[in-house]
């Protein structure tokens, strides 16, 4: 049996080109539940490289208010958060300029996509963060 490198190569580049579509594939948003009665919740995560976002999403009703806090777990760390309502639409308050700290006012009833990444404002990192999220 005589060897062929062209098919070699292409099967090659096949299998580099499905390993790099399965290293990218996006992953589904983690849902935040709370306790029963409680009002406030933390989830970590991880973020790898620059580019990397972490998604949560988080069921809300008509009329609450929702506070969102991000911090990074070491002294470089400096990531962002956002969110997105039902909708689509990014009605939060940045008191501070940071996008570490949020307020969603009046909200609207369904779910509410929240999204964890790496400041831009900042120098590049990876690490560990803690979400903290309080519901009135």
């Amino acid at each position: 049996m005589k060897f062929k490198p062209t098919l070699s190569l292409i099967a090659i580049a096949s299998i580099v080109l499905l390993l790099a579509a399965v290293g990218n594939a996006k992953q589904s948003p983690r849902r935040i539940r709370f306790k029963p009665g409680a009002t406030t919740a933390s989830v970590t995560g991880r973020l790898n490289s620059w580019n990397d976002k972490v998604q949560y999403v988080i069921r809300l009703r008509a009329g609450q208010t929702m506070n969102l806090s991000v911090e990074g777990k070491c002294d470089d760390c400096n990531p962002d958060v956002t969110v997105k309502s039902p909708a689509g639409a990014n009605d939060t308050v940045d008191p501070d300029m940071c996008q570490c700290r949020l307020e969603v006012s009046n909200t609207a009833a369904g779910d509410y996509l929240i999204t964890v990444g790496e400041n831009r404002k900042g120098e590049h990192w990876k690490g560990q963060f803690a979400l903290s999220i309080e519901v009135r």
